[in-house]
């Protein structure tokens, strides 16, 4: 039986959407060994070029420590590296070659995410979603 718990609550709603479209996305990509959160990792960590970590977490606008926890898997795999001098405090990272590999063969897998989304709830559709994810990140 499938039945959906109804709320007016505005923010339960949404986290219910984002751990659905998470999830999406996540199965789509799971090929290529990365899960949605170390992708946007990867990919913003690659355009941003060698930072330190809360340079990162102020460029995609997440907590620090939220940003941390994430990296670790991406240490582990060899995504990432530590740049930084052995007594440094603030780690200096940046994205492998491995990492870079890794982000060729997600990167169509993402794409193709978006492109179903995209088709299954509509251009138009997609944009006025955008438009109030964005006012309501104003809040």
């Amino acid at each position: 039986m499938n039945i959906k718990a109804k709320t007016t609550c505005y923010c339960a709603r949404l986290r219910r959407s984002v751990n659905l479209m998470t999830k999406y996305y996540n199965q789509k990509m799971c090929s290529s060994g990365l899960s949605l959160k170390q992708y946007f990792l990867l990919v913003n960590l690659l355009s941003i070029g060698p930072c330190n970590i809360t340079e990162l977490a102020e460029y995609i606008e997440l907590d620090r420590s939220t940003v941390v926890r994430n990296l670790k898997p991406l240490f582990g795999k060899g995504f990432i590296e530590d740049l930084s001098s052995p007594n440094s405090r603030d780690k200096a990272i940046s994205v492998t070659q491995a990492g870079k590999e890794t982000l060729k063969i997600a990167n169509p897998l993402w794409l193709s995410a978006q492109t179903a989304i995209a088709e299954s709830i509509g251009e138009n559709e997609i944009e006025q979603a955008l438009k109030v994810l964005e006012n309501i990140e104003e809040v």
